[in-house]
């Protein structure tokens, strides 16, 4: 059994209407080390989930703080 732990690194370029709050992402760059890829096609929607999730994490952790203020603890529920 071999255990793999790939790593990665990603940058996005936005651009944010200050009257509205709209956020336009201009550029993307994903950057991954994901080993030996057997499904290149499974690989590519991990790295496609991952920055959908990454963006809507970031976007919702904007949205919290500019309503509530600083935040000390990000999780959104404690539920198992």
């Amino acid at each position: 059994m071999a255990f793999t732990s790939p790593f990665g690194s990603y940058i996005a370029v936005v651009e944010v209407d200050a009257e509205t709050g709209a956020i336009i992402i201009e550029r993307f760059v994903a950057v991954d080390d994901c080993g030996n890829i057997i499904n290149p096609l499974l690989a590519t929607g991990q790295i496609h989930g991952g920055i959908a999730q990454g963006i809507g994490q970031a976007v919702e952790t904007i949205q919290i703080r500019v309503l509530v203020g600083p935040l000390f603890h990000t999780q959104k529920s404690n539920a198992p």
